[in-house]
């Protein structure tokens, strides 16, 4: 962490990329405020959260930034390669039980909610990590192939609240209009042995937080354009001590999710051990049409193998 004293900044970075990650708010910086801005592909675009009213002079220590105030203290640093960390610690009980943020830069973002899986999506080899549950996939609304891969830019877990008994309990997370919400149940701030900590937590990654087996198809999208399609890109975990290839490609969608309707184009991609994870891509030519939707999955024909894809 570096502290920029004539700014009243301090710098980090995060991602494999180190893409900036700055404290505190660049445009007024008379006085350290609770501000974290993300940024993105080489600062051609930013995200920022800010905490209005709550300011004052920070400390820096083990590598987190402190921002002390009356009611609560802010806590900012970087948890690892991926991911940041904000940190509400709530001295006593507050008049509210919703936590708000306001963001900056919002408008270039898409901010798509990962809601709880159906049970159909269970039986059917889907699986979503607790955090990811009620949380944001943040994709930009037209950057996307090449340097910028799926276009996501961030991943926003689902808060959680702990007291100090390590009582906890998950918040409800909400974006809109520039507005970040955290809100957590009265009866649990009642009920709560202060300080409470609030876990936030900003992820920087273009893999998908939520996975499925490839014994069938695995997923559903809607052509935003027409085009060729030149290749797919997928990111997979590989639990084969053999090489294998992994064949993939697109359908018109039809239900139920067994009739796959008329085949498009599919294309074959090949992974060698050690290969245990990571990014791979198949050559598929076809084309699509703006306002269709296909089946997005494995080809239906090729032996299974254990394995898990990222979406």
């Amino acid at each position: 962490m570096k502290y920029i004293d004539r700014d009243k900044i301090f710098e980090s970075t995060l991602g494999v990329d180190e893409n900036e990650v700055i404290l505190g708010n660049e445009v007024a910086p008379d006085i350290f405020e609770a501000d974290l801005k993300l940024t993105k592909w080489g600062h051609e675009d930013f995200l920022s959260f800010a905490l209005e009213g709550v300011n004052g002079k920070p400390a820096l220590f083990n590598e987190k930034v402190i921002l002390v105030n009356d009611k609560l203290d802010i806590e900012l640093y970087k948890e690892d390669t991926n991911h940041f960390k904000w940190i509400w610690v709530l001295k006593n009980k507050p008049d509210t039980n919703v936590l708000t943020l306001k963001l900056t830069g919002w408008e270039n973002f898409n901010f798509w909610y990962q809601d709880q899986l159906t049970q159909k999506e269970v039986n059917e080899g889907c699986e979503r990590p607790p955090d990811v549950v009620g949380s944001y996939a943040v994709y930009h609304k037209n950057k996307k192939d090449n340097q910028y891969k799926t276009g996501k830019a961030w991943h926003i877990y689902r808060p959680k609240f702990i007291d100090a008994a390590n009582n906890w309990e998950w918040g409800v997370l909400k974006i809109k209009d520039g507005i970040y919400t955290v809100t957590v149940s009265q009866e649990f701030l009642d009920s709560a042995v202060y300080p409470i900590r609030v876990n936030d937590n900003f992820g920087e990654t273009s893999i998908g937080g939520s996975s499925f087996t490839l014994d069938f198809l695995f997923g559903r999208f809607t052509a935003f354009d027409s085009g060729h399609v030149t290749s797919m890109r997928f990111y997979v975990e590989n639990t084969s001590s053999s090489p294998r290839s992994l064949e993939i490609g697109y359908y018109k969608y039809k239900v139920p999710l067994w009739n796959i309707g008329d085949h498009v184009a599919h294309g074959t991609s090949g992974l060698t051990p050690p290969f245990s994870q990571g990014w791979a891509t198949a050559d598929v030519v076809g084309y699509i049409t703006n306002g269709d939707q296909y089946w997005l999955g494995r080809h239906e024909y090729l032996a299974q193998w254990p394995r898990f894809l990222h979406l």
